[in-house]
């Protein structure tokens, strides 16, 4: 999942890791710190941006099918009342 160039320097820096003075050693864990924290950052920002959004897809879905019923139901309406009419004329004509 690291790059190779990842990979290259922290082989480096585990090789001289034994040489290091102790602000050196403050320093190298500082940044990798750092640079770890803004990962675990981003990873969670990515992250509650994707929760939000299948949450509004979730909401939108439930609108969606309500709105598909709601079609469904006003259809079957209209086919009745198209059907009622036409035995109403029907009735009409025999009279």
């Amino acid at each position: 999942m690291i790059s190779e160039e990842a990979t290259k320097l922290l082989e480096a820096v585990h090789d001289y890791a034994s040489t290091l003075t102790a602000p050196g050693a403050v320093a190298l864990g500082w940044f990798f710190g750092r640079r770890k924290a803004n990962a675990e950052a981003g990873k969670l920002e990515t992250e509650g941006e994707a929760t939000k959004l299948d949450a509004i897809t979730r909401h939108m879905e439930k609108l969606i099918d309500g709105y598909e019923k709601r079609i469904d139901d006003l259809t079957a309406e209209v086919v009745s009342l198209r059907a009622e009419i036409v035995a109403l004329r029907r009735a009409l004509d025999k009279i």
